[in-house]
């Protein structure tokens, strides 16, 4: 059978996790197509609840048509497959089931809270847990702390959000006395101070959106002089912290 255009298309499905309990993760209406151009029509929201998952893993959610003939909802460590048509995902090795979303588990065992708004088949995921930037280990959002580094140096974004993102939103505290320099490695010109995405001047705290590679990657450097000069800038020396808010990602 030829692949219908449609097949692509995601309407709804929004997902959501609940409160206090941070356990039960519900998908709301919508529909969605598989590749054999099965329609899945979820008609009123549907719910699983993890039994003790794992800190510091994602977890995948995917709607499918049960045998019955009605949407089913599962929510699992399998990981998505690259897109098959568009932006469209099904879980990898199993072209039954079609991508709606992830959900990460924080280091208390259980998943991070969020507010997830589609447009499309293009998402916003916004965190809501309220962690302060400067924390380090609650909910494993945080991604970067202490960096002084002053060569471009990589990060992996992978902790905080899904394979599936594109854009990482973050807040990064720059509390050092030399501005900061943002990127990503698959930029043409490779980060360097006259060629970055985003930039974190000096003491300051700002909110950033940025884009990472095809890997999950994002990169920064801090500039080797300051106005300060450099000696003063060791001895007030501070550190680069990015924690991620939310992001941006495709289904």
């Amino acid at each position: 059978m030829a692949l219908d255009p449609t097949a692509s298309v995601i309407q709804g499905l929004r997902l959501s996790v609940d409160l206090p309990t941070q356990l039960t993760i519900t998908v709301d209406t919508g529909t969605a197509y598989l590749p054999d151009n099965t329609r899945i029509i979820v008609t009123a929201p549907m719910l699983v609840t993890l039994s003790a998952p794992a800190a510091g893993t994602w977890y995948h959610a995917y709607v499918f048509q049960a045998s019955s003939g009605v949407a089913g909802f599962e929510v699992v460590t399998d990981a998505p497959s690259t897109p098959y048509a568009g932006t469209a995902r099904t879980k990898q090795g199993d072209v039954t089931r079609r991508y709606v979303g992830s959900i990460v588990i924080g280091s208390n065992g259980k998943a991070i809270p969020f507010k997830h708004v589609s447009v499309g088949t293009t998402c916003r995921v916004q965190y809501i847990q309220g962690l302060p930037v400067a924390n380090a280990t609650a909910g494993g959002l945080t991604l970067l702390t202490g960096g002084t580094a002053t060569a471009v140096s990589n990060v992996s974004a992978l902790t905080a959000v899904p394979i599936t993102a594109s854009i990482m939103m973050a807040q990064f505290l720059n509390s050092s006395t030399y501005d900061a320099y943002l990127g990503n490695p698959d930029q043409p010109n490779a980060l360097s101070a006259t060629s970055a995405i985003r930039v974190v001047l000096a003491r300051s705290c700002v909110p950033v959106d940025l884009p990472l590679s095809g890997s999950g990657q994002f990169n920064y450097m801090l500039a080797a002089t300051n106005l300060l000069g450099t000696l003063t800038g060791v001895l007030f020396s501070g550190s680069l912290t990015g924690q991620v808010t939310g992001h941006i990602y495709d289904r």
